[in-house]
Parts: C-alpha cells; sequence; structure tokens
C-alpha cells in the first residue's frame, strides 16, 4: 500500500485485510457484544500489528446505532450518536 506505515514501527509492509470484529457494548449486565462482519484492518508484516482508521470507527459506530435503533432505545441518545458519525462522513 502506498505511502502508509505501521502506526507502531513506521514498516511500509502494509496488508488491508478484512475480517470479522467483535466489541462490547454497554456495562455490567447489560452489555453485549456487537459484531462488524467485513472491518478493514491494516496489518504490518513486519512487526504483526494491526489497527483500523476511520472507517473501522465509522463502522462500528453504524453497528452501534443500528442495535440501539432495533431495541428503541433513547431517541435522544441516538440522534447524538448518529451526530458524531456526520464528523466521520
Amino acid at each position: 500500500m502506498s505511502n502508509l506505515h505501521c502506526i507502531y514501527c513506521a514498516s511500509a509492509a502494509i496488508q488491508l485485510r478484512h475480517e470479522e470484529d467483535r466489541f462490547l457494548y454497554g456495562l455490567g449486565p447489560e452489555q453485549i457484544e456487537l459484531v462488524v462482519p467485513d472491518m478493514p484492518v491494516f496489518f504490518c508484516t513486519s512487526c504483526g500489528e494491526g489497527w483500523t482508521d476511520w472507517t473501522g470507527e465509522l463502522l462500528r459506530l453504524d453497528v452501534t446505532i443500528a442495535y440501539l435503533k432495533s431495541v428503541d432505545a433513547d431517541q435522544n441518545y441516538i440522534r447524538t450518536l448518529e451526530k458524531e458519525r456526520e464528523i466521520y462522513v
């Protein structure tokens, strides 16, 4: 990938992979696992570290908003997240 370097070791040996990303949302007994089925992840073949960029954050936010809408969560909170999403777009 041209002009892209590892954020950990500065190597240019970067691969883009798409994988399932699972993350926890909520606290205590209300905590659930949400899934981004096709997360773009950058991997450094030199040091083995992986990371996502703003696209990954946007996908996690989309999944979170979809979940909150499905459980009829507080509409004010959903609107706040949707406004946050606009920052990324």
